[in-house]
């Protein structure tokens, strides 16, 4: 009898790396006032991008960046807005991510957490 292999989600995408990108006050026209809507709509104008998946907290937002009418062109990245800084969350398998996988991501590797960073100094992020 052949069994076929479970694969655990963690598997499926790989190891995760967290960079930091920049803060936001690096984006054309955000200022200390500026919503994280505003923060979002020009992060992802300068890269010609949509948000395909979206989950909002308190402390900010993760979300899949695609590009429109390209499937599996996905990567996640946060924006927290206590320490008003974005960071990429990358994979074995990086930038071919679709929604499915930003579910099946969001809940396996447990990536809310760095959404909700609250008021840590962020001195250097690594390897989760």
């Amino acid at each position: 009898m052949h069994t076929q292999r479970r694969y655990s989600k963690r598997e499926l995408l790989g190891r995760l790396r967290i960079d930091y990108l920049f803060s936001n006050d690096q984006l054309p026209g955000i200022t200390p006032e500026s919503s994280r809507w505003e923060v979002l709509a020009t992060f992802l104008k300068a890269r010609d991008a949509r948000a395909e998946r979206l989950i909002k907290t308190e402390g900010g937002m993760i979300f899949l960046q695609s590009i429109p009418k390209r499937p599996n062109t996905g990567a996640i990245y946060v924006y927290n807005e206590s320490l008003r800084v974005f960071l990429w969350l990358r994979f074995d398998r990086d930038d071919d991510l679709n929604g499915p996988d930003f579910d099946r991501a969001v809940w396996a590797y447990r990536l809310l957490k760095w959404v909700d960073l609250g008021s840590h100094r962020l001195v250097r992020v690594g390897h989760a």
